[in-house]
């Protein structure tokens, strides 16, 4: 097996889980088949290949980094083209990340190595209709073929010494507006407290992530048999902090003002007051305010 360079792009869509709750499963998967079409087709029109799909994720490769810039591009406009007859609460979004780097593809047709790991990463950071890719990845294109884009921020991934730069490409007018400004201008102080037990930790802007399960080796310990090793995670994106359920039971989400819900591999803003548990719906409660 022989190692090759090469532009790794994960493509997940938002809210799955949502429109699977209020539709029905069924129409949740046929909404999860439109959606990797679209990506499909984008992919294919930029010279890319699609290696595998991983829940509701796409994972693709590119020989170009241009090309992988242009086919998230692509897939985001897509999207919103096929969202827009629907209604608001059943527009399909789509969150994309980018990397390049050394890649082995074993002798199943398989994908692994340093670039599908650190592209995973980003991509969980992206929030809904974003792309962000790695500074290395931007560094790769020629000064004629740079995008709108706006650095994002230094971030620690998980299995990297050091943070990595991530820049957002900047896809839509409306981003083209808004964004250009320094994001360390116009971002408000934003912060998120977690009651667990006796414990309480505050996540601000210098907390990008926190990490909560079974496994001694998450910062919040639950212990609990519904609850996976590493169930889900708090995330620091532009905007505020996410929820991001990575677990087999799903995570029970209570606010204060709003519908209770289920979230399973999916995410959500926290805004306001409420409790959420892992795992099971009369778990131990973790108390969140979000500002």
């Amino acid at each position: 097996m022989d190692v090759q360079r090469a532009a790794v792009l994960f493509v997940d869509v938002c809210g799955s889980t949502a429109y699977s709750d209020y539709h029905g499963e069924l129409a949740g998967r046929d909404m999860v088949k439109r959606f990797f079409t679209v990506v499909h087709e984008a992919v294919e029109l930029h010279g890319g290949k699609v290696v595998s799909l991983v829940g509701d994720a796409v994972l693709a490769v590119f020989a170009d980094p241009l090309a992988l810039v242009n086919a998230a591009t692509d897939a985001q406009v897509a999207v919103g083209v096929v969202g827009e007859a629907a209604e608001s609460r059943d527009r399909l979004r789509i969150h994309c990340g980018g990397h390049v780097g050394g890649i082995v593809f074993d002798d199943s047709g398989t994908v692994f190595g340093d670039a599908v790991n650190v592209a995973a990463r980003v991509e969980d950071l992206a929030g809904p209709g974003q792309i962000y890719v790695t500074e290395e990845l931007l560094r790769q294109l020629a000064s004629e073929h740079l995008p709108m884009s706006r650095r994002v921020g230094a971030f620690k991934l998980s299995g990297k010494r050091r943070k990595v730069d991530l820049w957002e490409i900047l896809w839509t007018d409306e981003d083209n507006v808004t964004d250009l400004v320094p994001a360390q201008e116009h971002r408000q102080e934003t912060w998120v407290e977690l009651v667990f037990g006796n414990r309480t930790i505050v996540l601000s802007q210098a907390h990008e992530r926190l990490s909560m399960g079974r496994e001694r080796d998450n910062d919040l310990v639950v212990e609990d048999r519904a609850v996976s090793r590493i169930h889900a995670e708090v995330i620091q994106r532009t905007g505020g902090y996410y929820l991001v359920d990575r677990s087999t039971n799903g995570t029970y989400i209570r606010p204060r003002h709003g519908r209770d819900h289920r979230l399973h591999r999916d995410e959500v803003l926290l805004v306001g007051e409420g409790e959420f548990s892992l795992g099971r719906a009369d778990g131990p409660p973790v108390s969140y305010k979000a500002i």
